[in-house]
Protein backbone atom coordinates (compact mmCIF):
# COMPACT_ATOMS: atom_id res chain seq x y z
CA UNK A 1 0.00 0.00 0.00
CA UNK A 2 2.83 2.65 1.03
CA UNK A 3 4.65 1.98 -2.65
CA UNK A 4 1.25 2.51 -4.64
CA UNK A 5 0.21 5.23 -2.37
CA UNK A 6 3.77 6.87 -2.74
CA UNK A 7 3.34 6.05 -6.70
CA UNK A 8 0.32 7.44 -7.47
CA UNK A 9 0.56 10.80 -5.24
CA UNK A 10 4.00 11.25 -7.42
CA UNK A 11 1.41 10.84 -10.32
CA UNK A 12 -0.77 12.90 -9.29
CA UNK A 13 1.44 15.86 -8.20
CA UNK A 14 2.64 15.63 -11.35
CA UNK A 15 -0.63 15.34 -13.18
CA UNK A 16 -1.92 18.78 -10.94
CA UNK A 17 1.29 20.35 -10.95
CA UNK A 18 1.35 20.45 -15.16
CA UNK A 19 -2.19 21.36 -14.85
CA UNK A 20 -2.34 23.79 -11.82
CA UNK A 21 1.14 24.93 -12.84
CA UNK A 22 0.80 26.03 -16.08
CA UNK A 23 -2.14 28.32 -15.31
CA UNK A 24 -0.43 29.43 -12.30
CA UNK A 25 2.84 30.69 -14.51
CA UNK A 26 0.22 32.01 -16.95
CA UNK A 27 -1.16 34.43 -13.92
CA UNK A 28 1.92 35.38 -13.06
CA UNK A 29 2.66 36.35 -16.54
CA UNK A 30 -0.61 37.98 -16.80
CA UNK A 31 0.31 40.14 -14.11
CA UNK A 32 3.36 41.42 -15.21
CA UNK A 33 1.94 42.41 -18.87
CA UNK A 34 -1.45 43.40 -17.86
CA UNK A 35 -0.70 45.48 -14.92
CA UNK A 36 -2.34 45.37 -11.77
CA UNK A 37 -5.96 46.89 -13.07
CA UNK A 38 -6.10 44.75 -16.06
CA UNK A 39 -5.20 41.61 -14.34
CA UNK A 40 -7.92 42.15 -11.76
CA UNK A 41 -10.32 41.97 -14.28
CA UNK A 42 -8.88 38.95 -15.58
CA UNK A 43 -8.81 37.56 -12.06
CA UNK A 44 -12.56 38.17 -11.38
CA UNK A 45 -13.63 36.47 -14.51
CA UNK A 46 -10.84 33.41 -13.77
CA UNK A 47 -12.59 33.26 -9.94
CA UNK A 48 -15.84 32.54 -11.75
CA UNK A 49 -14.71 29.89 -13.65
CA UNK A 50 -12.97 28.26 -10.28
CA UNK A 51 -15.66 28.56 -8.57
CA UNK A 52 -18.15 27.14 -10.90
CA UNK A 53 -15.92 24.20 -10.71
CA UNK A 54 -16.42 23.85 -7.08
CA UNK A 55 -20.54 24.22 -7.98
CA UNK A 56 -21.37 22.56 -10.91
CA UNK A 57 -19.64 19.16 -10.69
CA UNK A 58 -21.83 19.05 -7.06
CA UNK A 59 -19.43 17.13 -5.47
CA UNK A 60 -18.33 14.77 -8.14
CA UNK A 61 -14.50 15.70 -7.09
CA UNK A 62 -14.51 13.27 -3.97
CA UNK A 63 -17.93 11.40 -4.47
CA UNK A 64 -16.76 9.08 -7.69
CA UNK A 65 -12.82 8.86 -6.39
CA UNK A 66 -14.59 7.20 -3.25
CA UNK A 67 -17.86 5.33 -5.14
CA UNK A 68 -16.06 4.40 -8.21
CA UNK A 69 -14.43 0.61 -7.73
CA UNK A 70 -11.82 -0.52 -9.89
CA UNK A 71 -13.24 -3.36 -12.55
CA UNK A 72 -16.37 -2.82 -12.03
CA UNK A 73 -19.47 -0.90 -14.20
CA UNK A 74 -18.94 2.44 -13.45
CA UNK A 75 -20.44 4.37 -16.18
CA UNK A 76 -23.66 4.71 -14.84
CA UNK A 77 -22.52 7.14 -12.17
CA UNK A 78 -19.96 9.25 -14.57
CA UNK A 79 -23.23 10.15 -16.83
CA UNK A 80 -25.40 11.13 -13.32
CA UNK A 81 -22.51 13.59 -12.84
CA UNK A 82 -22.27 14.94 -16.24
CA UNK A 83 -26.58 15.56 -16.28
CA UNK A 84 -26.27 17.20 -13.12
CA UNK A 85 -23.69 19.10 -14.39
CA UNK A 86 -25.59 20.35 -17.18
CA UNK A 87 -28.70 20.78 -15.04
CA UNK A 88 -26.65 23.40 -13.37
CA UNK A 89 -25.41 24.79 -16.05
CA UNK A 90 -28.27 25.94 -17.41
CA UNK A 91 -29.55 27.29 -14.07
CA UNK A 92 -26.76 29.55 -13.25
CA UNK A 93 -26.32 30.36 -17.24
CA UNK A 94 -29.99 31.98 -15.88
CA UNK A 95 -29.14 33.44 -13.49
CA UNK A 96 -25.99 35.43 -14.64
CA UNK A 97 -28.12 36.62 -17.76
CA UNK A 98 -30.66 37.66 -15.52
CA UNK A 99 -28.09 39.54 -13.04
CA UNK A 100 -26.62 41.00 -16.20
CA UNK A 101 -30.12 42.87 -17.24
CA UNK A 102 -30.40 44.25 -13.52
CA UNK A 103 -27.15 45.39 -12.31
CA UNK A 104 -24.66 47.92 -14.89
CA UNK A 105 -21.10 46.02 -14.68
CA UNK A 106 -18.04 46.36 -16.73
CA UNK A 107 -17.37 43.18 -17.26
CA UNK A 108 -20.73 42.28 -19.50
CA UNK A 109 -19.81 39.45 -22.46
CA UNK A 110 -16.87 38.41 -19.89
CA UNK A 111 -19.33 37.25 -17.78
CA UNK A 112 -20.15 34.66 -19.75
CA UNK A 113 -16.69 33.21 -21.57
CA UNK A 114 -16.20 32.97 -17.13
CA UNK A 115 -19.39 30.76 -17.15
CA UNK A 116 -18.17 28.56 -20.42
CA UNK A 117 -14.65 28.60 -18.80
CA UNK A 118 -16.16 27.17 -15.45
CA UNK A 119 -18.42 24.43 -17.62
CA UNK A 120 -15.42 23.48 -19.58
CA UNK A 121 -13.11 23.35 -16.22
CA UNK A 122 -15.81 21.21 -14.82
CA UNK A 123 -16.63 18.59 -17.01
CA UNK A 124 -12.62 17.81 -17.46
CA UNK A 125 -12.54 17.50 -13.22
CA UNK A 126 -15.11 14.80 -13.89
CA UNK A 127 -13.46 12.87 -16.07
CA UNK A 128 -10.35 12.81 -13.97
CA UNK A 129 -11.38 12.09 -10.79
CA UNK A 130 -13.62 9.04 -12.20
CA UNK A 131 -10.40 7.98 -14.19
CA UNK A 132 -8.85 8.41 -10.56
CA UNK A 133 -11.73 6.51 -9.22
CA UNK A 134 -10.37 3.34 -10.90
CA UNK A 135 -7.01 4.24 -10.28
CA UNK A 136 -5.99 5.28 -13.53
CA UNK A 137 -3.61 8.77 -12.29
CA UNK A 138 -0.91 8.05 -14.86
CA UNK A 139 -3.05 8.97 -17.70
CA UNK A 140 -3.93 12.01 -16.54
CA UNK A 141 -0.63 13.35 -16.34
CA UNK A 142 -0.15 12.77 -19.78
CA UNK A 143 -3.51 14.68 -20.77
CA UNK A 144 -2.28 17.04 -18.33
CA UNK A 145 0.82 17.34 -20.77
CA UNK A 146 -0.28 18.11 -23.67
CA UNK A 147 -2.77 20.95 -22.06
CA UNK A 148 0.56 22.66 -20.22
CA UNK A 149 2.46 22.50 -23.77
CA UNK A 150 -0.90 24.29 -25.06
CA UNK A 151 -0.53 26.88 -22.02
CA UNK A 152 3.92 27.53 -22.14
CA UNK A 153 3.06 28.12 -25.64
CA UNK A 154 0.63 30.71 -24.90
CA UNK A 155 3.03 32.06 -22.65
CA UNK A 156 5.60 32.06 -25.29
CA UNK A 157 3.49 34.05 -27.09
CA UNK A 158 3.03 36.32 -24.52
CA UNK A 159 6.78 37.17 -24.32
CA UNK A 160 7.53 37.12 -27.96
CA UNK A 161 4.64 39.49 -29.29
CA UNK A 162 3.38 41.05 -26.23
CA UNK A 163 0.09 40.83 -24.61
CA UNK A 164 -3.29 40.18 -25.97
CA UNK A 165 -6.87 41.20 -25.03
CA UNK A 166 -8.39 39.46 -21.93
CA UNK A 167 -11.20 38.09 -24.16
CA UNK A 168 -8.87 36.36 -26.13
CA UNK A 169 -6.87 34.94 -23.20
CA UNK A 170 -10.20 32.98 -21.96
CA UNK A 171 -11.10 31.96 -25.38
CA UNK A 172 -7.64 30.81 -25.85
CA UNK A 173 -7.92 28.95 -22.48
CA UNK A 174 -11.89 27.35 -23.32
CA UNK A 175 -10.31 25.86 -26.47
CA UNK A 176 -7.27 24.35 -24.77
CA UNK A 177 -9.49 22.65 -22.40
CA UNK A 178 -11.94 21.24 -25.07
CA UNK A 179 -8.58 19.84 -26.84
CA UNK A 180 -7.79 17.76 -23.84
CA UNK A 181 -11.81 16.92 -22.62
CA UNK A 182 -11.36 15.52 -26.33
CA UNK A 183 -7.98 13.70 -26.00
CA UNK A 184 -9.34 12.43 -22.52
CA UNK A 185 -12.19 10.73 -23.46
CA UNK A 186 -10.69 9.18 -26.97
CA UNK A 187 -7.32 7.51 -25.84
CA UNK A 188 -8.74 6.14 -22.16
CA UNK A 189 -9.96 2.81 -22.45
CA UNK A 190 -12.25 3.60 -19.39
CA UNK A 191 -14.06 6.37 -20.96
CA UNK A 192 -16.20 5.40 -24.01
CA UNK A 193 -19.14 8.38 -25.07
CA UNK A 194 -21.35 5.49 -26.33
CA UNK A 195 -21.14 4.11 -23.04
CA UNK A 196 -21.76 7.62 -21.44
CA UNK A 197 -24.45 8.72 -23.55
CA UNK A 198 -26.42 5.46 -22.74
CA UNK A 199 -27.04 6.66 -19.26
CA UNK A 200 -27.76 9.92 -19.77
CA UNK A 201 -30.86 10.85 -18.15
CA UNK A 202 -32.23 14.37 -17.52
CA UNK A 203 -35.67 12.70 -15.86
CA UNK A 204 -37.00 14.35 -12.48
CA UNK A 205 -36.72 10.89 -10.84
CA UNK A 206 -32.98 10.25 -11.64
CA UNK A 207 -31.88 14.33 -11.15
CA UNK A 208 -33.57 13.95 -7.53
CA UNK A 209 -32.07 10.64 -6.89
CA UNK A 210 -28.24 12.18 -7.89
CA UNK A 211 -29.14 15.27 -5.22
CA UNK A 212 -30.11 12.66 -2.49
CA UNK A 213 -26.68 10.62 -3.73
CA UNK A 214 -24.41 13.64 -3.31
CA UNK A 215 -26.04 16.03 -1.59
CA UNK A 216 -23.46 16.74 1.57
CA UNK A 217 -20.82 16.39 -0.95
CA UNK A 218 -22.28 18.87 -3.55
CA UNK A 219 -23.04 21.41 -0.55
CA UNK A 220 -19.87 20.72 0.89
CA UNK A 221 -17.89 22.21 -2.21
CA UNK A 222 -20.22 24.95 -2.90
CA UNK A 223 -20.29 25.82 1.21
CA UNK A 224 -15.52 25.40 0.99
CA UNK A 225 -16.19 27.72 -2.64
CA UNK A 226 -18.23 30.29 -0.90
CA UNK A 227 -15.17 31.47 1.85
CA UNK A 228 -12.37 29.92 -0.64
CA UNK A 229 -13.01 31.58 -3.43
CA UNK A 230 -16.47 33.28 -2.89
CA UNK A 231 -14.10 36.85 -1.40
CA UNK A 232 -12.71 37.09 -4.62
CA UNK A 233 -15.97 37.97 -6.00
CA UNK A 234 -17.16 40.37 -3.20
CA UNK A 235 -13.54 42.12 -2.29
CA UNK A 236 -14.25 44.35 -6.05
CA UNK A 237 -16.66 45.68 -4.45
CA UNK A 238 -15.08 46.62 -1.23
CA UNK A 239 -11.65 47.72 -2.13
CA UNK A 240 -10.26 49.21 -4.70
CA UNK A 241 -9.10 47.62 -7.94
CA UNK A 242 -5.12 47.77 -7.23
CA UNK A 243 -5.42 46.53 -3.94
CA UNK A 244 -7.50 44.03 -5.80
CA UNK A 245 -4.59 43.07 -8.05
CA UNK A 246 -2.31 43.06 -5.08
CA UNK A 247 -4.40 41.06 -3.25
CA UNK A 248 -4.89 38.53 -6.04
CA UNK A 249 -0.80 38.93 -6.63
CA UNK A 250 -0.05 37.74 -3.16
CA UNK A 251 -2.42 34.75 -3.48
CA UNK A 252 -0.55 33.44 -6.35
CA UNK A 253 1.75 32.24 -3.58
CA UNK A 254 -0.63 30.07 -2.00
CA UNK A 255 -1.57 28.74 -5.42
CA UNK A 256 1.04 26.23 -5.71
CA UNK A 257 0.45 24.67 -2.75
CA UNK A 258 -3.12 24.52 -2.86
CA UNK A 259 -2.57 22.38 -5.65
CA UNK A 260 -0.61 20.01 -3.34
CA UNK A 261 -3.75 19.90 -0.55
CA UNK A 262 -5.55 18.52 -3.64
CA UNK A 263 -3.19 16.16 -5.04
CA UNK A 264 -2.48 14.72 -1.17
CA UNK A 265 -6.31 14.82 -0.91
CA UNK A 266 -7.33 12.92 -3.60
CA UNK A 267 -4.55 10.13 -3.75
CA UNK A 268 -4.98 9.85 0.49
CA UNK A 269 -8.93 9.19 -0.20
CA UNK A 270 -8.74 6.51 -2.75
CA UNK A 271 -5.93 4.63 -0.59
CA UNK A 272 -8.62 4.96 2.85
CA UNK A 273 -11.84 4.55 0.99
CA UNK A 274 -11.94 0.93 1.24
CA UNK A 275 -10.22 0.19 4.17
CA UNK A 276 -12.20 -0.49 7.73
CA UNK A 277 -12.04 2.19 9.88
CA UNK A 278 -9.46 1.25 12.40
CA UNK A 279 -7.28 1.26 9.24
CA UNK A 280 -8.15 4.28 8.01
CA UNK A 281 -6.75 6.03 11.64
CA UNK A 282 -3.71 4.49 11.57
CA UNK A 283 -3.11 5.42 7.69
CA UNK A 284 -4.35 8.51 8.26
CA UNK A 285 -1.97 9.89 11.14
CA UNK A 286 1.10 7.83 9.80
CA UNK A 287 0.54 10.08 6.27
CA UNK A 288 -0.22 13.43 8.24
CA UNK A 289 3.07 12.77 10.38
CA UNK A 290 5.20 12.81 7.04
CA UNK A 291 3.67 15.07 5.03
CA UNK A 292 3.09 18.31 7.74
CA UNK A 293 7.05 18.41 8.63
CA UNK A 294 7.56 18.63 5.14
CA UNK A 295 5.52 21.34 4.40
CA UNK A 296 6.45 23.22 7.69
CA UNK A 297 9.98 22.95 6.29
CA UNK A 298 8.80 24.57 2.89
CA UNK A 299 7.45 27.38 4.78
CA UNK A 300 10.09 28.16 6.82
CA UNK A 301 12.20 27.99 3.69
CA UNK A 302 9.64 30.40 1.94
CA UNK A 303 9.46 32.83 4.47
CA UNK A 304 13.30 32.85 4.78
CA UNK A 305 13.32 34.23 0.82
CA UNK A 306 10.29 36.03 1.23
CA UNK A 307 11.89 39.04 -0.69
CA UNK A 308 12.68 36.81 -3.59
CA UNK A 309 9.18 35.55 -3.60
CA UNK A 310 7.16 38.49 -3.53
CA UNK A 311 9.47 40.06 -5.91
CA UNK A 312 9.24 37.68 -8.39
CA UNK A 313 6.48 35.51 -8.06
CA UNK A 314 3.36 37.90 -6.62
CA UNK A 315 5.11 40.98 -8.16
CA UNK A 316 5.01 43.00 -5.17
CA UNK A 317 7.57 44.97 -3.16
CA UNK A 318 9.06 44.17 0.49
CA UNK A 319 7.60 46.49 2.90
CA UNK A 320 5.95 46.41 6.22
CA UNK A 321 2.71 45.83 4.32
CA UNK A 322 3.74 42.16 2.22
CA UNK A 323 5.72 41.46 5.04
CA UNK A 324 2.85 41.11 7.74
CA UNK A 325 0.51 39.76 4.68
CA UNK A 326 3.49 37.28 3.76
CA UNK A 327 3.01 35.57 7.00
CA UNK A 328 -0.65 35.30 6.53
CA UNK A 329 -0.23 33.60 3.30
CA UNK A 330 1.95 31.26 5.19
CA UNK A 331 -0.69 30.44 7.89
CA UNK A 332 -3.26 30.06 5.25
CA UNK A 333 -1.11 27.39 3.09
CA UNK A 334 -0.62 25.25 6.85
CA UNK A 335 -3.86 25.27 8.16
CA UNK A 336 -5.50 24.97 4.59
CA UNK A 337 -3.32 21.55 4.12
CA UNK A 338 -4.03 20.12 7.21
CA UNK A 339 -7.73 20.21 7.00
CA UNK A 340 -8.03 18.94 4.02
CA UNK A 341 -6.58 15.83 5.33
CA UNK A 342 -9.09 15.81 7.97
CA UNK A 343 -11.65 16.70 5.09
CA UNK A 344 -10.79 12.87 3.24
CA UNK A 345 -10.44 11.68 6.66
CA UNK A 346 -14.38 12.30 7.66
CA UNK A 347 -15.87 11.02 3.89
CA UNK A 348 -13.91 7.85 4.54
CA UNK A 349 -16.04 7.68 7.77
CA UNK A 350 -18.91 8.29 6.26
CA UNK A 351 -19.55 11.98 8.53
CA UNK A 352 -19.63 14.47 5.15
CA UNK A 353 -22.69 16.09 7.16
CA UNK A 354 -20.70 17.37 9.96
CA UNK A 355 -17.31 18.44 7.13
CA UNK A 356 -20.81 20.41 5.60
CA UNK A 357 -21.45 21.59 8.84
CA UNK A 358 -17.97 22.86 9.61
CA UNK A 359 -17.36 24.47 6.14
CA UNK A 360 -20.74 26.19 6.68
CA UNK A 361 -19.14 27.88 10.31
CA UNK A 362 -16.06 28.80 7.74
CA UNK A 363 -18.12 30.42 5.17
CA UNK A 364 -20.31 32.64 7.78
CA UNK A 365 -17.01 33.29 9.52
CA UNK A 366 -15.26 34.37 6.44
CA UNK A 367 -18.26 36.33 5.23
CA UNK A 368 -18.35 38.46 8.43
CA UNK A 369 -14.49 39.29 8.19
CA UNK A 370 -15.09 40.54 4.38
CA UNK A 371 -17.33 43.25 5.76
CA UNK A 372 -15.59 43.80 9.03
CA UNK A 373 -12.19 44.25 7.61
CA UNK A 374 -12.80 46.07 4.55
CA UNK A 375 -12.47 48.17 3.25
CA UNK A 376 -10.50 49.98 6.39
CA UNK A 377 -7.51 47.67 6.18
CA UNK A 378 -6.99 46.97 2.98
CA UNK A 379 -4.50 44.08 1.99
CA UNK A 380 -4.26 42.84 5.42
CA UNK A 381 -7.44 42.46 5.61
CA UNK A 382 -8.12 40.99 2.65
CA UNK A 383 -5.41 38.36 3.77
CA UNK A 384 -7.04 38.26 6.72
CA UNK A 385 -10.43 37.08 6.00
CA UNK A 386 -8.51 34.04 4.65
CA UNK A 387 -6.57 33.55 7.82
CA UNK A 388 -9.23 33.72 10.24
CA UNK A 389 -11.42 31.57 8.07
CA UNK A 390 -8.64 28.64 7.74
CA UNK A 391 -7.72 28.46 10.86
CA UNK A 392 -11.04 28.17 12.60
CA UNK A 393 -12.06 25.24 10.13
CA UNK A 394 -8.61 23.97 10.66
CA UNK A 395 -9.30 23.81 14.23
CA UNK A 396 -13.01 22.74 14.53
CA UNK A 397 -12.31 19.80 11.73
CA UNK A 398 -8.91 18.73 13.26
CA UNK A 399 -10.78 18.77 16.90
CA UNK A 400 -13.87 16.53 14.96
CA UNK A 401 -12.07 14.22 13.04
CA UNK A 402 -9.89 12.94 16.40
CA UNK A 403 -13.09 12.47 18.07
CA UNK A 404 -14.17 10.81 15.73
CA UNK A 405 -11.25 8.82 15.53
CA UNK A 406 -11.75 7.83 19.42
CA UNK A 407 -15.14 6.45 18.70
CA UNK A 408 -13.84 3.89 16.10
CA UNK A 409 -11.15 2.80 18.70
CA UNK A 410 -13.67 2.68 21.40
CA UNK A 411 -16.15 0.35 19.21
Amino acid sequence: MNKLFIKNIILNNLSLGLQFGSRWLLSISLLAMFGLRSFGVFSFIYSIANILVSVLPFGSQFYLIKEVQVDKSNEKELSKSIVFLLFLTGIVGVLIFILNLLFENDYGSLLYLGLVLGVVFSFNNILFSYLKGVGDFGFELKINGVFSILVFGLIGFLYLYGSLEVEAILYLLIIFNLITTFLAIYFSRYLNYRDILKHIDFSKQNLGAVFQQRKYFGLQDIVTASFVQGGMLLLPLLILDDVYGMYRGMLLIVAPFSLLNVAFSQVLLSQIKDKSKEQIGKVFHLLQRIMVPLLITVLVGLYVFKAIVLQYVAKLPLNDTTKVAFVGVCLIILSSFIYSGYEMLLIALDKQKLRLDIMIIGAVVNLITIFCLLPQYGLIGAISTNVISSVIVFGFIMFIGEMELKKVSKA
